[in-house]
């Protein structure tokens, strides 16, 4: 049993020795360099990961503050985008009286609420398809008094149709002339007519909302039926002129502002 207890130690002393005398491998420069790189990977997948929630985060944070004052304040964030709008399309009304420019658009100042035409261009300067359009239509047609044709049309447009209703029976209507214009399913309407009788020509709808401005020095009825806005008023020659469409309140009031006389057969 002495035996065996000796000869145990001494294998374990020769496995001790022979372990000690074997020295360890050290990396080299290839090994250590694909450590480095696994480091770096790793490192930049972190980046990407945070960079990922950052901007789930922007997302998210992006859609509180817009989503939800659209939610609560529709008119105030439908105003403003309008407001947006018509700046970027050059369509702003307000603009100073002694401003001086080679704009063939009517300068138009609006204040509380009031309509001042100071300048009257052309009509093909400020929509050239209609105007286009609008000239070799009238080659065709004859008036019974001087019709007004728009200074300005929103912007795409066009001439649609023209009507014309002659003089009928003693005590009714001189004559009326319709004006279609219009760009996918916006519409907008200028009717003028000039009776026999001074009066009111038009008569407003029930449950229509009205507002007085003024339109050129004269007075004129603005109302509106929840889904379009029609301006009445007379202009100089016992013309009743209407401009009825279902576009922007401004719009309207800026097309009634901008009518000029054209040339049409004299009243007999």
């Amino acid at each position: 049993m002495a035996h065996e207890g000796y000869w145990e130690r001494l294998l374990k002393e020769v496995i001790i020795r022979e372990i000690e005398r074997q020295s360890l491998p050290t990396p080299t420069d290839d090994q250590w360099a694909e450590v480095w790189r696994a480091v770096q990977r790793r490192r930049s997948q972190e980046k990407k990961s945070r960079r990922r929630r950052y901007l789930v985060a922007a997302a998210v944070l992006v859609f509180l503050l817009a989503g939800v004052p659209a939610v609560f304040y529709p008119d105030g964030i439908a105003g403003w985008a309008r407001q947006v709008l018509g700046l970027a399309q050059g369509r702003d009304t307000m603009v100073n009286e002694g401003q001086e420019g080679s704009s063939a658009l009517p300068r138009i100042t609006q204040g509380a609420p009031k309509i001042t035409l100071d300048q009257q261009g052309p009509l093909a300067a400020a929509a050239p398809e209609a105007g286009r359009a609008l000239r070799a239509e009238l080659e065709d047609k004859e008036f019974p008094f001087a019709v007004k044709l728009p200074a300005y049309l929103p912007p795409g447009f066009e001439l649609k149709g023209v009507e014309v209703d002659p003089a009928e029976t003693e005590g009714a209507d001189v004559g009326r002339v319709r004006l279609l214009y219009g760009k996918g399913s916006q519409t907008v309407e200028i009717l003028q007519t000039r009776a026999a009788e001074e009066g009111s020509a038009f008569s407003v709808g029930p449950g229509a909302q009205e507002e007085i401005i003024t339109v050129e020095g004269r007075e004129a009825r603005l109302t509106s039926d929840g889904h379009s806005y029609t301006l009445y008023f007379q202009d100089e020659d016992q013309v009743a002129v209407q401009v009825k469409g279902n576009i922007a309140k401004e719009d309207i009031i800026r097309i009634a502002a901008s009518l000029g006389k054209a040339p049409g057969p004299a009243q007999e």
